[in-house]
């Protein structure tokens, strides 16, 4: 989710951060950009290396889990190349945001899915069919 042009970072911090520890008891690894290449926290990181990075965890991803309830450029991006280079995406928003109808339509059209999920539960599962297509893209 976005980081630079956020209007509570430590909140989406926080938010994001929930999301990667529902990854983790399903025994997956996830990679929070932030951890690296947080703008409050690691300023001096320069834009090119922190494409670097990003790039080369996305590439090496088998899934892509994105917060898509906030326009952000980066995630956009970040979309279409996972899309691009066949990583299937699960993209997450909360019931009262809304998203992009072009990146809904980008998903939708490559077999990717758009969950909406109550931030107070947090306790959704991911659908099955994406499950399979993780296990089958490993």
């Amino acid at each position: 989710g976005p980081l630079t042009v956020t209007a509570d970072l430590a909140a989406a911090r926080a938010y994001y951060e929930r999301i990667a520890a529902l990854c983790m008891s399903l025994g997956w690894a996830p990679y929070l950009p932030h951890a690296e290449n947080d703008p409050e926290k690691h300023p001096d990181v320069p834009a090119e290396e922190v494409f670097k990075r990003d790039m080369a965890k996305l590439l090496r991803a088998d899934l892509v889990v994105a917060f898509v309830g906030a326009p952000s450029l980066g995630v956009g991006a970040e979309l279409a190349l996972a899309v691009n280079n066949k990583i299937p995406v699960l993209a997450i928003h909360r019931p009262d945001e809304r998203v992009s109808r072009f990146v809904i339509g980008m998903l939708a059209r490559h077999g990717d899915r758009v969950l909406t999920v109550d931030d107070a539960a947090m306790d959704f599962e991911l659908p099955g069919a994406m499950l399979t297509q993780v296990k089958k893209a490993k």
